[in-house]
């Protein structure tokens, strides 16, 4: 049995979520302030790799992972925390495989990198559309570009687009997405890297001395 995989706070602060290292990969509550643990529930026998509460919907939880998603209802009002999951509908559209990050960007719309390089977007918990080969090797994060929840879970953004977000992935490609148009801008990190092994395979390696 290993560590946490993960772990995050809810979006008040009250609560800590945390993805166990067993078997079922279990996701505990704990209420981190009195180090209580106040609520458990299973989540998947693969490897969970993300667990992130939706700052639009402080009772939306998503669990991604190994050929897995999950959507979860948390209700952290009660002592006892009240945990109600269901799996990713992907229907046509997409495929099930590896899904390493998610990123949310409304009250029931998300967005999870795929080990395929495609972004899965989500409303609830079904797949609605698909942005095909934003990266080459699958992408590795998405994150907000300053947009978030504020006070009453009301959208605020600080730079960048409003409700944009950034997309990196293997290929060291760096995207920065607009809310409304689904054409990023991008930054190749590896440019330097390429050319210098374009040159290593134009360059005919030394012969070696005969002794």
């Amino acid at each position: 049995m290993g560590g946490p995989s993960c772990m995050t706070f809810s979006p008040s602060g009250e609560h800590l979520l945390v993805i166990g290292g067993d078997p079922h990969h279990t996701m505990l509550i704990f209420q981190w302030s009195r180090a209580e643990l106040v609520a458990d529930r299973r989540v998947h026998s693969e490897e969970v790799y993300t667990a992130q509460f939706n700052p639009y919907n402080p009772r939306t939880v998503v669990t991604s992972g190994k050929n897995m998603i999950k959507f979860w209802d948390v209700d952290c009002s009660d002592p006892k925390p009240k945990i109600i999951g269901k799996n990713g509908i992907i229907g046509k559209r997409g495929r099930i495989q590896r899904m390493s990050c998610v990123h949310f960007f409304s009250k029931d719309g998300a967005v999870t990198g795929t080990e395929s390089g495609d972004l899965y977007f989500w409303r609830g918990s079904v797949l609605t559309f698909v942005v095909h080969g934003v990266h080459e090797g699958g992408v590795t994060c998405v994150v907000g570009s300053g947009a978030g929840a504020g006070a009453g879970g009301k959208p605020r953004a600080t730079s960048h687009a409003e409700g944009g977000m950034i997309t990196s992935g293997a290929d060291g490609v760096v995207c920065l997405w607009s809310a409304v148009v689904l054409f990023p801008t991008r930054h190749d990190t590896t440019r330097k890297t390429k050319s210098a092994r374009a040159r290593a395979r134009a360059e005919p390696a030394a012969p070696a001395k005969k002794r």
